[in-house]
């Protein structure tokens, strides 16, 4: 009786402490209140059991109680330095472009290297394009088959444009970078017809405008150069500022003996010398007319106030060497005077056809002289004058035959020192010569 009375007293005890084992992934919290009962936290390979009221951790959540003697290292992409560490050290792994590019050297076709090093076949997607649509610029579409795109406005450049320079269109859909001749940004506009040689002027907008007149060295102001003056791109002379065209010495050649005479250019003028001589020799320097029918010469005629010396500018018939003339001379009472001279040669005076009065009616710088071949059958030739450069007064006109065998085909400027005298040498300026 006594034996079975301590069996019933001991198995509640055993059943309240034997409750068995709760499993899961956190750690137990709180008080508990079956003594005994176990927890266990899978995930981090813990076990708690319950005692007095408390989880106390039975096992697991610290490291073990073994000594490390040795950590190593290694890759299937790089080279690793510094493995095995046995007491201290770092790990290295230097990876290079070729050891990068050798992993693709097992991939082909569309396959594509992945994240693990290895080759995958490439799967697109299963969905189906039935319409593409395009927007200006672009053009082409909407493509629902086969189509091409385009764009026929978009620019392009074959290389990188450089900061702060200009674009300039190169053709077709292509631009090139171009240069600045300052440092700023802003661009200049213009307007209107631009003259070469015209200064620039600025008008109320801003645009750079031509002013209508040259920038000489006088900055676009008439000055005085040499024998003219001049705004730089147009020359005058004379009271009355009369246009001039510039001689060129290359255009002309000795039509007669040169002798002591010598052309030389002073500025923009010609000048035509001799030394004086007895006996008429003219000198002249002229060139074909051509199929010209004008010319217009205005020169200075700088002589001592001496009989027989000359200027002129005139006409020649090369076949028979024949010269007739608009002549300013020195009479034989020493007074200047305008005439139409006549010369079989060079050396050889004919006759005097016309002359204006024995009183001159100017000195050639102040105003302009014209002679002038019509031609046709037989033609005429004219010798004019002005005092103004408005105003021309005819002194003579004749048939082209009437001297000349057929009729002249060349034109000249000439001097003509007949005098023995000493110091009696003469100089033509030749300011303007214009043939049309």
């Amino acid at each position: 009786m006594k034996y079975l009375l301590f069996f019933v007293l001991l198995c509640p005890a055993l059943a309240q402490l034997q409750t068995g084992v709760q499993y899961g992934n956190v750690d137990p919290a709180g008080p508990c209140g079956a003594r005994g009962i176990l927890v266990s936290n899978n995930l981090l390979g813990k076990l708690w059991q319950c005692k007095a009221g408390a989880y106390t951790l039975l096992a697991g959540g610290g490291g073990g109680g073994g000594t490390v003697t040795s950590v190593g290292f290694s890759t299937n992409l790089g080279t690793v330095s510094g493995s095995p560490v046995t007491t201290t050290g770092t790990l290295t792994n230097t990876v290079t472009g070729a050891q990068v590019v050798s992993l693709f050297t097992g991939c082909s076709g569309t396959q594509y290297l992945g994240a693990d090093a290895a080759c995958h076949n490439y799967s697109p997607g299963s969905g189906t394009v039935t319409s593409i649509a395009t927007t200006l610029p672009i053009t082409g579409g909407p493509i629902t088959t086969t189509g091409t795109i385009a764009c026929a406005t978009c620019v392009t450049s074959a290389a990188a444009l450089t900061s702060n320079l200009p674009v300039f269109g190169a053709g077709s859909q292509d631009v090139s970078v171009g240069t600045r001749s300052g440092n700023t940004t802003e661009v200049v506009t213009t307007t209107g017809t631009q003259t070469s040689g015209h200064c620039v002027n600025i008008d109320a907008n801003g645009n750079h405008v031509d002013s209508g007149i040259g920038c000489g060295s006088a900055g676009g102001f008439i000055y005085v150069n040499g024998w003219y003056i001049t705004d730089g791109t147009n020359y005058y002379s004379g009271p009355h500022h009369a246009p001039m065209t510039l001689p060129s010495a290359g255009s002309f050649s000795w039509l007669t003996t040169q002798g002591s005479a010598a052309e030389t250019a002073n500025g923009n003028a010609l000048i035509l010398t001799t030394t004086h001589a007895a006996g008429d020799n003219i000198r002249a320097r002229g060139l074909s007319i051509g199929g010209n029918t004008t010319l217009t010469a205005q020169f200075a005629c700088t002589t001592r106030v001496i009989n027989s010396n000359s200027c002129a500018i005139g006409f020649r018939e090369s076949a028979t060497g024949k010269l007739e003339q608009l002549t300013f001379e020195m009479t034989t009472a020493n007074i200047a005077r305008l005439d139409v001279t006549r010369w079989t040669s060079a050396t050889a005076f004919s006759t005097t056809p016309a002359q204006d009065g024995a009183g001159g009616v100017l000195t050639p710088e102040w105003g302009a002289f014209r002679i002038t071949y019509v031609t046709g059958s037989p033609g005429t030739i004219t010798f004019q004058y002005t005092k103004d450069d408005t105003t021309w007064q005819t002194l003579y006109s004749e048939n082209a035959n009437a001297f000349f065998t057929t009729a002249p085909d060349q034109w000249y400027y000439a001097v003509n020192a007949n005098n023995s005298t000493t110091n009696a040498d003469i100089a033509m300026t030749l300011y303007s010569w214009k043939v049309q």
